[in-house]
């Protein structure tokens, strides 16, 4: 394949909806990653002879010791070879304490740091580690028969060198153990190009070396230690979580190809408890916080070994799963209890809608494409045809330089919506760090316009939950092509809860006086920005030294039938942000575009906008302009909404940020 086609098919891949994020493309199929039972093998199965030959790359430290201690146990007196780059040490003589130890070297090496002493102390700890490993193998196999060998498996010619060695010694290797690794787990920024070489290398170019080496040599059994996480991938670990998933498929590949009598399997472990790099205080915390800390004991680990390299499997890849696994992969949408058909899927170019889920009730969603337990993927979708007679009823009200846009507060719509299905029985209370990126429009003489709109839950504690929610849509271009795919709108994380927070009302608003010759600038049918209608939401203006306040107008009765359904009042939060293009007395208007974030929406009580404009004939909304905090008041004193931290695009298309208030637009600060 060349590049050119590959970044094609990289760029669709990257289209499509599937909770493993791991798709393959063979000619113009493509098919999604699914976990099902193998098929029990007919055959006896695989025993290693007396006098078995067994190789361990990687083996002296971590869980392979374990491995090779079953293996020993229960062959008759094998011949073990431990080949890893870490030599014996010079002397058996124990360690001292690392303080005792630095002090020691620091008096030796004065120049040396002392990062560099505790390097050299983690360097000896792991040559005894590998005496050790050597020293039990030989109890249990004889001292002639147990050999360690220093070689790095990304030295091709001294892999060569050894294995050849060892195939002239005995001419044959029954059992070969690769679990060489490099695992460099950090956030993705703060990765250099260099760590992800070294990880992707270690077991890629450490594989393809033992592979040239044992050309027309095949052991009788290969076995690679892949990992759980090619199909649940952990935070930090994406390059090692690819490299594993590509030994997979060059295990199974393998396997379909290999010469008759020779089997090659990858191992999917899950994470060790007791020994491995997964057994770590850290790593065991970062796997329990992404809910990933399906752990198997030592016990487990050797039986499960055991069964892979007796019994191979017949697709090259042995993954057992327990009940632990299964919860694990249901959380990410995951089914295990699936046939072995392959999940064809629809190419992923420009995917069709969900189809309509009449469980959603709100206007801002209307199918769902994927449900996991904590997780989910709805729709929503505009269709110019029928604007007229469906969201354009409202959504024509809400133009930006001409076009249908969403309103940024309808955003908080969909994403309370979509957070309240995933928690039924909480109450959306609020939100946290909306960001709108880019906005949502529909053109009338223009395609259909889809937004999935992505919904997890990252916390949940008894009576409260949070939900990250992403909304994303393909950027099309007037031509109809597709310019961007998957391009974020917006994000935020909406907070729910079984009771509402007693908000505090605004500031003392009794000194305001009447502005009735202040007009909104922005309600006009003229570009930029255009809102009438229901978002013309705002009217009978005052103003004080400190603050600002208007009286919130709907029409409750005209736009009920549209606006059913809906979870939170986002027509009101959107009139709230009005208020901010009300200055103080001598001030201009704050010159400012579309709105680009809030830190923070607290919602007072249950509610949309039809039913509390029916249920409070009036609501005054506050801005204090100190602050440039923002509150919604019923007339006899409930709180139904507060906010802060508005910002919003610059009209000079400079992509600045700027926080309007009642003085002069000010910078966003970071």
């Amino acid at each position: 394949m060349d590049a050119a086609t590959a970044l094609d098919q990289l760029v669709r891949a990257g289209t499509a909806q599937v909770p493993t994020h791991t798709l393959a493309c063979r000619g113009d199929d493509w098919f999604a990653l699914a976990v099902a039972d193998d098929p029990v093998s007919p055959s006896d199965g695989v025993r290693l002879p007396s006098g078995a030959v067994v190789v361990a790359f990687g083996g002296a430290r971590g869980i392979t010791p374990e491995l090779l201690h079953e293996v020993a146990h229960g062959t008759d007196r094998p011949y073990v070879y431990v080949i890893g780059r870490t030599p014996l040490p010079d002397t058996d003589d124990s360690l001292p304490p690392q303080a005792e130890f630095i002090a020691a070297e620091r008096r030796r090496r004065p120049d040396a740091s002392l990062r560099e002493l505790r390097v050299a102390y983690e360097k000896a700890e792991a040559r005894l580690e590998v005496r050790r490993t050597v020293r039990r193998l030989a109890e249990l196999c004889g001292p002639d028969r147990v050999h360690h060998r220093v070689c790095d498996v990304l030295d091709a010619e001294r892999t060569t060198a050894v294995l050849g060695e060892i195939l002239d010694r005995h001419g044959r290797i029954d059992l070969l153990i690769n679990t060489v690794l490099d695992l460099r787990s950090r956030a993705l920024h703060a990765k250099t190009l260099t760590d992800f070489r070294a990880v992707r290398a270690t077991k890629a170019t450490g594989y393809r070396n033992l592979k040239r080496a044992l050309a027309g040599r095949a052991p009788r059994i290969w076995c690679n230690f892949s990992t759980l996480a090619t199909l649940a991938p952990a935070p930090g670990d994406i390059d090692y979580c690819a490299v594993n998933e590509y030994l997979a498929y060059a295990s199974a590949r393998a396997q379909r190809h290999g010469p008759a009598g020779r089997y090659e399997i990858a191992v999917l472990w899950s994470g060790w408890r007791e020994v491995g790099v997964a057994s770590s205080v850290t790593m065991r915390e970062t796997l329990k916080r992404n809910k990933m800390d399906a752990y198997i004991s030592t016990a487990q680990g050797r039986a499960q070994f055991l069964s892979a390299v007796t019994r191979p499997p017949a697709g090259g890849v042995a993954f057992f799963i327990r009940e632990e696994e299964r919860v694990l992969l249901a959380r990410r949408g995951i089914s295990t209890h699936g046939s072995r058909a392959e999940p064809r899927i629809e190419a992923p170019d420009a995917p069709a809608p969900a189809p309509p889920d009449p469980e959603l009730t709100t206007p801002l969603l209307d199918g769902v494409l994927y449900r996991g337990e904590d997780w989910a993927v709805f729709t929503k979708t505009w269709d110019p045809g029928t604007l007229a007679e469906r969201d354009g009823r409202w959504m024509r009200h809400h133009q930006v330089n001409g076009e249908c846009t969403l309103a940024g507060t309808f955003t908080l719509e969909a994403a309370a919506a979509a957070a309240a299905t995933l928690c039924p029985g909480l109450r959306v209370t609020g939100f946290r760090g909306l960001v709108c990126r880019s906005s949502i429009t529909v053109r009338l003489a223009g395609p259909m316009r889809t937004v999935a709109v992505e919904a997890r839950v990252v916390s949940r504690a008894g009576d409260r939950a949070e939900v990250a929610v992403r909304i994303t849509a393909h950027r099309i271009g007037k031509n109809g092509k597709v310019l961007r795919f998957n391009d974020l709108l917006c994000e935020t994380r909406v907070l729910l809860a079984d009771r509402f927070p007693a908000l505090a009302g605004p500031p003392d608003f009794s000194g305001h006086e009447p502005e009735p010759d202040f007009a909104m600038p922005v309600y006009s049918p003229d570009p930029p920005i255009s809102l009438t209608g229901p978002f013309a939401g705002t009217g009978d203006y005052a103003r004080g030294p400190d603050g600002n306040s208007a009286r919130f107008r709907l029409d409750h009765a005209a736009w009920a039938p549209v606006l059913a359904g809906m979870t939170v009042p986002a027509i009101l939060l959107d009139a709230m942000v009005h208020l901010l293009l009300l200055p103080p007395r001598g001030d201009l208007p704050p010159l400012v575009g579309p709105m680009a974030g809030l830190d923070e929406v607290d919602l007072g009580g249950p509610g949309d906008d039809c039913r509390l404009s029916a249920l409070h004939p009036v609501i005054r909304l506050h801005c204090d302009f100190a602050t440039g905090e923002l509150t919604a008041l019923t007339g006899d004193g409930q709180v139904l909404a507060r906010i802060s931290g508005v910002s919003a695009h610059a009209l000079d298309h400079s992509g600045e940020l700027v926080r309007p208030r009642g003085d002069a637009p000010r910078p966003v600060r970071s």
